[in-house]
């Protein structure tokens, strides 16, 4: 999740109501790590349910750092690789080349209607939704 500081806590909140509702829906069939990210990544926090949602507290509030961050995340999850990776963001800051996700599939998860990806997945989080 992108907590730039261009990412208001309203949605930050809308980010962790996506991941609720997909928890909710597929139960424990859904697992995951919710990683925050700025110009830093910090730590992966696990969650499979939602108890685990609410005890993730939100970092970050620099500028961003998208390629920097999608490394991060695959360097520490070099053992276990994830199946996907979606990145919640408005999507402003310069795209790395799609090579830095060495393959893994990936969705943006964009808060408007104004950028647009030049690779992956992308799906439209906005106040109309």
């Amino acid at each position: 999740i992108d907590t730039s500081g261009s990412i208001s806590d309203s949605m930050i909140q809308r980010a962790y109501s996506e991941i609720k509702g997909a928890v909710d829906q597929l139960g424990n069939k859904f697992e995951g790590y919710i990683v925050f990210c700025d110009h830093l990544t910090y730590d992966l926090q696990p969650f499979c349910e939602e108890t685990d949602l609410s005890k993730i507290i939100p970092k970050g509030g620099g500028g961003n750092d998208f390629g920097g961050n999608i490394r991060d995340v695959l360097e520490a999850m070099k053992d276990e690789p994830p199946e996907c990776m979606i990145f919640i963001t408005d999507g402003y800051d310069t795209f790395p080349d799609e090579s830095v996700t060495k393959g893994i599939p990936f969705l943006w998860l964009i808060t408007n209607t104004d950028v647009e990806p030049p690779w992956g997945k992308v799906a439209r989080l906005t106040a109309e939704d």
